[in-house]
């Protein structure tokens, strides 16, 4: 009799450990599968803040061009990026979404950049805003 009760013991024990160890493992690969998404979201949006750079620096410059038949920018034109538009796995458009000119001369420029991993479908979008007096 108390053969049996400690042989129905253990195996309840052995279960109740592997099921323990069953949801650790779970725990575990969830958080290296969060952990993995977080780097290539981050990995696609340093693409965008360079891109982003990249257009303000040309707008600094009076030299941002446009996929336009004159090459000037206006609201709703897709910007050319040359070889920023495709970097390793990423590639990247970039759009004004409009142009105001306000009475003193200045402009803002409301631009989006849009980042995809073409491995991955990893993607991420930047939307600035950006004043030149």
């Amino acid at each position: 009799m108390r053969q049996g009760v400690a042989l129905i013991t253990a195996v309840v024990l052995s279960l109740i450990v592997l099921l323990l160890s069953l949801t650790l493992i779970f725990m575990l690969k969830s958080s290296i599968f969060i952990a993995g998404s977080e780097k290539k979201y981050t990995s696609s949006l340093e693409v965008n803040k360079g891109v982003a750079n990249y257009i303000i620096q040309n707008i600094l410059n009076g030299s941002l061009e446009c996929n336009t038949p004159d090459r000037k920018c206006s609201a709703n034109s897709t910007i050319d990026l040359g070889s920023l538009s495709s970097i390793g796995n990423y590639r990247t458009t970039a759009k004004v979404l409009n142009i105001l000119t306000l009475p003193d001369g200045s402009k803002i420029y409301s631009i989006e950049v849009e980042t995809i991993n073409s491995k991955t479908k990893e993607k991420s979008v930047v939307d600035f805003v950006y004043k030149v007096e």
